[in-house]
């Protein structure tokens, strides 16, 4: 249960420390994974520079409030008949286009004109995280673009969280059973977690008592070979930077042939960058982004 891999994109919602380390370890010991092609993205993130892409909730939008791009314009209706109620895929590709179109960053999301409600305590989380950067949503656009939010894919596993691998059970978002296609509906993360959790529990702890405690003494646990780079903490950054610029540009929201195939080039160099002893934290999240 170790989570996603949210921090391979350039902007997520994901903690820093969600670098897809249960996916990578697993991959390594031999586990199945499926799926891993299919990233939600969250249409609107919190856009400011420097800051990190808080999740700005879609019942804003289930309130009244309207996406319009840098120029004013309400551009969700011509997209599709439920305009800013479309599904999350929907919204997050016309948000791209739009900022394509008027070459910006950000669309803006407009809930000025909410009435019968009162903001702050309807919003408080959206109206305390805008409020730190100088925006009070009854009066100001709040600057969105989509973000990386939830990973569909993950460690293959069957109804009782068991993986391919003996011993080895997952669940969450580290797990995939397929339940969730290709595009989650919100919130059923939360029953996956839920029932899973609870399965798996039982499973393993049955596991447990049908092994001998001399297969578990003789287990041969293997790490990522060692490393020939520089022990210095900044070359991870910047490696991890670029893992991250790299995947938003060319395995993001938009996506074809020959961006997948210099995605997959660019890995396959970093990857040879990192190969050798692994003794820092930060370079062992870098592998397991790179992977």
């Amino acid at each position: 249960a170790t989570g996603g891999a949210g921090q391979v994109y350039a902007y997520t919602t994901n903690s820093p420390v969600v670098t897809g380390d249960g996916l990578a370890m697993a991959y390594r010991a031999g586990a199945e994974v499926m799926d891993t092609e299919f990233f939600q993205f969250h249409p609107t993130g919190l856009r400011i520079p420097g800051a990190p892409s808080a999740l700005i909730t879609e019942a804003a939008r289930g309130e009244g409030g309207q996406l319009i791009d840098v120029t004013g314009r309400s551009f969700m209706p011509a997209v599709h008949p439920m305009a800013e109620l479309a599904p999350r895929n929907v919204v997050a590709r016309a948000i791209v286009q739009a900022m394509e179109d008027t070459e910006s960053d950000h669309v803006w999301l407009d809930m000025r004109k909410i009435t019968g409600i009162d903001l702050p305590t309807r919003f408080p989380t959206v109206f305390k995280t805008c409020q730190r950067y100088g925006i009070d949503i009854r009066h100001d656009l709040i600057p969105v673009a989509p973000v990386a939010h939830y990973f569909m894919g993950g460690i293959r596993v069957n109804y009782q969280g068991r993986t391919n691998v003996r011993g080895l059970y997952a669940c969450g978002e580290a797990a995939c059973l397929g339940l969730h296609g290709a595009n989650r509906l919100a919130s059923n993360s939360l029953l996956d977690g839920l029932v899973f959790g609870h399965r798996i529990a039982e499973c393993a702890y049955h596991y447990r008592l049908h092994i001998s405690d001399d297969y578990l003494l003789n287990l041969n646990l293997s790490a990522p070979k060692p490393s020939r780079m520089v022990e210095q903490a900044a070359s991870y950054s910047e490696i991890r930077r670029a893992i991250k610029r790299l995947m938003w540009r060319e395995v993001g929201l938009t996506r074809n042939a020959a961006g997948l195939a210099h995605a997959r080039d660019e890995l396959i160099a970093i990857g040879q960058q990192l190969a050798g002893p692994v003794s820092r934290p930060e370079h062992l999240e870098v592998v397991n982004l790179q992977t």
